[in-house]
């Protein structure tokens, strides 16, 4: 009896959470690009990316020493930017913020690597114009997520310790397969997701404003 109580409360738990950040999500988007709410096109891709990664945080999320800080959260902050707009990308960061801290049993090391890392990648992202913009951008989520574990290390001693040098070699590995995974999920799914859903990036029309574009060249004649 005490165990099927507690399976309850574990589901009104999730039931809360889940309706508190509908509600914050939708207020948002209400007040900040009313737009997305009215376009069908940008719900669907939401929800399909939502689910992809939910299903991922799922399996990722869990308690190990460096599976969590795999996960690419920054990826899809990056993805919603260059399709949609980056005040898309801070609500569903904060979103996604609520959820992970959730999962991880509220630790807000993770919580803070994930989200700096996200937010500081999708406004170095920015608009694409060039496919080095994904580069910087994977960059700059290696060095926030850096930061960020420098920042909540426990004290200035630990770094002293003798086996110090082998927990920096996994910091540093962990931070550049995060960035790199991220920018590479998000180059991929930028091209993937937009042909899918048929949205018009920035970067088809930067190369249709090229005078050497052969549709350009058929309207000049």
């Amino acid at each position: 009896l005490l165990q099927e109580q507690w399976n309850w409360w574990i589901v009104v738990r999730a039931a809360s959470l889940t309706m508190s950040i509908l509600v914050l999500v939708i207020s948002a988007l209400y007040r900040l690009r009313p737009s997305t709410l009215q376009n069908y096109q940008e719900l669907a891709v939401l929800v399909v990316l939502t689910t992809i990664w939910l299903l991922a945080a799922k399996f990722m999320i869990v308690p190990s020493n460096w599976l969590p800080f795999l996960y690419p959260l920054a990826a899809l902050g990056m993805l919603i930017t260059v399709l949609m707009d980056v005040r898309v990308t801070v609500i569903w960061t904060i979103g996604f913020a609520l959820v992970v801290n959730y999962l991880a049993n509220n630790n807000p090391v993770w919580v803070a690597y994930a989200c700096v890392g996200t937010l500081i990648g999708s406004f170095a992202l920015g608009r694409v114009e060039r496919l080095s913009a994904f580069l910087w951008a994977g960059l700059a989520v290696m060095a926030s997520n850096l930061l960020v574990l420098i920042a909540f290390h426990s004290s200035f001693g630990d770094w002293l310790a003798p086996d110090m040098m082998t927990k920096l070699m996994q910091v540093f590995l962990l931070v550049f397969l995060n960035g790199s995974l991220s920018a590479c999920i998000t180059l991929i799914g930028y091209f993937v997701v937009g042909n899918l859903f048929n949205i018009t990036t920035s970067f088809q029309l930067t190369e249709l404003s090229q005078p050497t574009h052969p549709l350009l060249r058929q309207l000049l004649l």
